[in-house]
């Protein structure tokens, strides 16, 4: 029988790390953006192979997961990450999740941040400062969002990568992505939750 390492409550591991540093060092909030949604990507895939191999229970509900998944292709690299939590969502509860509400909203901002951050451009800048430019849209999420202030400084020209370098980003974003693991998890029929959970416990990642 194959043997698995899972390893997503470590990658949270190093992302609360760099919450904590981002208090001294603010550039360690773009490491915690990043090792957070990778944790919890992690987290998502690490479930569906509980569906495919999770031998404690193999309950028809598991089947009919795992079946869905496999339709909808989740086990394919091209498959998204918000794709995946909706199948997931389901497949195993019978709900398909409402993007439009809390906490998917907080989610779908840290998935445009992280590919901010990892599919960085060059960024075209106000002639002036204040408002966010027409193309900074992450800047302007995060001032909807109420994570940022509303930028009103008309003597100083923001970019996108500076302003996410701040503790209150860090905190906001391992707090996003550890909420999306207890919801997925919570899919779950509550054995295998608790097993899915445990790493997160043990680390006092979540309650």
């Amino acid at each position: 029988m194959s043997t698995y390492a899972f390893s997503s409550a470590a990658l949270f591991n190093i992302a609360r790390t760099a919450r904590d540093r981002a208090v001294t060092n603010p550039a360690d909030a773009v490491v915690t953006v990043i090792m957070a949604v990778a944790g919890f990507e992690s987290f998502v895939n690490e479930i569906l192979e509980r569906l495919r191999f999770d031998s404690h229970q193999p309950t028809l509900e598991l089947q009919r997961a795992r079946a869905i998944a496999e339709a909808g292709n989740l086990y394919e690299r091209t498959s998204t990450l918000p794709l995946k939590v909706q199948l997931l969502s389901v497949a195993l509860t019978g709900v398909q999740l409402d993007q439009g509400i809390q906490p998917y909203q907080d989610f779908d901002l840290l998935l445009t941040i992280r590919n901010a951050i990892a599919h960085q451009r060059p960024e075209r800048l106000p002639d002036t400062g204040g408002a966010p430019a027409e193309r900074q849209h992450v800047l302007k999420r995060l001032v909807a969002r109420g994570l940022l202030s509303s930028l009103p400084s008309a003597d100083t020209i923001h970019t996108t990568f500076g302003e996410i370098t701040d503790p209150a980003i860090a905190n906001w974003a391992l707090d996003t992505a550890l909420r999306m693991v207890r919801i997925v998890g919570g899919f779950l029929p509550a054995p295998v939750a608790t097993r899915a959970l445990m790493p997160y416990r043990g680390l006092k990642l979540i309650e």
